[in-house]
């Protein structure tokens, strides 16, 4: 089996640590983190115009189709820049999970996402119950609406997102579960920093 990149990728990688190199210094990781979302929107705006975001999406999704291996290795070069970036949230852990579903509804925000027009975060750790076993929101339907009680755990940048993709298991079934794409201004919605060793937005 043959594991060496081959010349696209090898090219993906050194254009995308030249533009880091150059767009994020030291300098801007350091102010970036400072501020009161802990990531540059500029450079968020910038990364969609290349095509980052959706390297990895179908073109259905507004992608581009690359391996996942490529993703892996743009977001290899990003951890090189130490860049501060709800990147590997919302591609990985949110927009590749809405092009599994099959819906135009998940291809039309996987496109918004591609296009650097979206912030969604994943939120699949519940919190702890009294035995200490993780506990997902409820998910419970009262005539024509959706109603979810709990608490999700470690959102990474969700002060900064649009939208949040939750876990949830049934209220009337709790061995079924769901997943839910949720505005983050959804009435009943709290966002409650984490204080930790770490200078990310959780």
């Amino acid at each position: 089996m043959d594991v060496r990149l081959h010349e696209t990728q090898e090219m993906l990688k050194a254009s995308a640590r030249d533009f880091l190199a150059e767009s994020c210094p030291t300098a801007s990781v350091r102010e970036a983190r400072r501020n009161d979302e802990g990531f540059s929107r500029a450079l968020w705006r910038t990364m969609a115009e290349l095509g980052w975001m959706g390297l990895a999406l179908p073109e259905r999704a507004g992608g581009s189709d690359m391996a996942f291996l490529d993703l892996c290795l743009l977001v290899e070069e990003l951890g090189h820049a130490c860049v501060p970036s709800p990147f590997i949230d919302t591609i990985a852990g949110s927009a590749l999970t809405l092009t599994t579903a099959g819906r135009e509804e998940a291809d039309r925000l996987a496109m918004s996402i591609a296009a650097g027009d979206s912030i969604v975060v994943p939120a699949l750790h519940g919190a702890r119950d009294k035995q200490g076993f993780e506990s997902l929101p409820l998910l419970s339907r009262k005539k024509d609406a959706y109603s979810l009680e709990g608490t999700a755990m470690f959102v990474q940048f969700a002060p900064s997102a649009n939208l949040i993709l939750s876990a949830a298991r049934s209220a009337d079934a709790p061995e079924r579960h769901y997943i839910l794409v949720i505005p983050k201004d959804a009435d009943g919605i709290l966002c409650s920093p984490l204080t930790s060793m770490s200078d990310q937005r959780p």
